[in-house]
This record gives C-alpha cells, sequence and structure tokens, in this order.
C-alpha cells in the first residue's frame, strides 16, 4: 500500500484498532515504522528515505495531525498534495474527527469509521422524563458498540449541551442540528445537567484510577435512573 492513508471518524475506538492492525500488518511485512510528530509533516517534503539501508519499506506514521492544522487546513491540504504518493507511504490516524470536519480536499485515502446510527438516536434520547426510550436505545446500541466509546460519545454530547447552554456553538453545527439541540437543552434544568456532566466525568477518572465497581454500561444505567 504505498499511498498516504488517513484513518479517522467519530467511532475512535474501531479506527484505532484499525490503525494498530495496518501498523502490524505493516510489521509483518518486514516494514521500517517511523514515527513522525505532526509539527514535523512538513519536514517530508524535503527529505525522506522510501526504503532503508537493507531495502526495506520505511512507513511513516502520525497521530492527531488535524489538531496542529486545525486552524491552517488550506496549508495541510497543500502539504498533502505535494507530498509524492508513488513512493511514500504514510498513514494517519485521527481520533474522534469525522471526515467532513476534517475538510481534506488533498489527494490521499480516507478510511472513516462512523459510529452505528442508534449512538445518535441514544444521545437525542437523554433528557429527563424520557428513561424508558433512553434505557431501550441503550441496549440495542451495547449489543453493536464498544462501551468506553459510548461512554465517550454520551459525555461529549453533554459537554456540547453545556457549552451550547452559555451561548458557544460549534462552528460545523447545520441549522436542523442546533434545532435538535436547543429543543434538547430546553427539557433541562441548569443545575442538573451539569450535575450529571460532573457524574460522568468522577466516573471516567475513578475508573482509570480502577476505582470503580461498576461496568460502563451498568453506571450509565444507574446514573440514567436518577437524571433522566
Amino acid at each position: 500500500m504505498l499511498m498516504i492513508t488517513i484513518v479517522c471518524g467519530e467511532d475512535s475506538a474501531a479506527s484505532r484498532t484499525y490503525f494498530s492492525e495496518k501498523i502490524n500488518e505493516f510489521k509483518l511485512k518486514g516494514a521500517e515504522l517511523v514515527n513522525v510528530a505532526p509539527d514535523n509533516l512538513i519536514g517530508l517534503l524535503h527529505g525522506y528515505a522510501d526504503r532503508t539501508l537493507f531495502g526495506s519499506t520505511t512507513v511513516y506514521t502520525l497521530q492527531n495531525l488535524y489538531k496542529a492544522f486545525a486552524r491552517k487546513k488550506k496549508e495541510l491540504n497543500n502539504v498533502l498534495d505535494q507530498l509524492p504518493t508513488k513512493d511514500l507511504t504514510i498513514i494517519i490516524w485521527e481520533d474522534g474527527i469525522s471526515k467532513r470536519d476534517m475538510g481534506i480536499t488533498a489527494k490521499v485515502y480516507i478510511k472513516e469509521f462512523r459510529p452505528e446510527k442508534n449512538i445518535f438516536k441514544l444521545l437525542e434520547s437523554c433528557y429527563p422524563n424520557n428513561l424508558k426510550e433512553f434505557i431501550y436505545t441503550l441496549q440495542k446500541v451495547r449489543n453493536k458498540t464498544n462501551d468506553f466509546f459510548v461512554f465517550i460519545m454520551l459525555t461529549r454530547h453533554i459537554k456540547k449541551l453545556l457549552l451550547y447552554q452559555l451561548g458557544v456553538k460549534p462552528s460545523n453545527l447545520a441549522s436542523w442540528q442546533e434545532v435538535k439541540l436547543y429543543n434538547q437543552l430546553k427539557t433541562w434544568q441548569n443545575d442538573k445537567l451539569l450535575d450529571f456532566y460532573d457524574k460522568l466525568i468522577l466516573f471516567d477518572v475513578l475508573t482509570k484510577k480502577g476505582r470503580t465497581p461498576y461496568s460502563i454500561f451498568s453506571y450509565i444505567e444507574t446514573l440514567s435512573a436518577y437524571y433522566i
């Protein structure tokens, strides 16, 4: 695979797995893996080795390139377009960024991992006095989706509601999405929404420290009984 590949998508668990699998495939084929910092991508325009001294292929890996060029998308596309795709192999992983949000117009291969549709139904059903629908959708989601990914998507969505409440609107929000967000926000009391978000963050911290007896889905179910 001699090309520039970007692995992205809101389903970061699936995209990360794919990225790791590709890295392992290159290793099994005897390729030399070279990690490049996002800020140093431009340096590849001035020199790189497509093969090592012993003839094995050199594969350059990058992670979260978008963050380094978030405000310089035109520059990023210019750099990617100038890189020779015929003899340069690069694989890039982006954490939780959709193809649309990245705004890549350069001629590169993009492998996007989109969330299962029911995850969006779950987020939309997350509001007070809607426990039955929320739990029903959660049960459907848990059979097809990584539990940590569900937790991350839910936490991000509640954060988005809080930011919207403060007048901070995502720049890429379509008008119909804004209407949905506004209507959902109206169902929440400000202090209750903030407390719900705090509990999600606390669980994230305790999980990383190994100090919670709950599984992710069990915790979401328990929490929803109090807030939804």
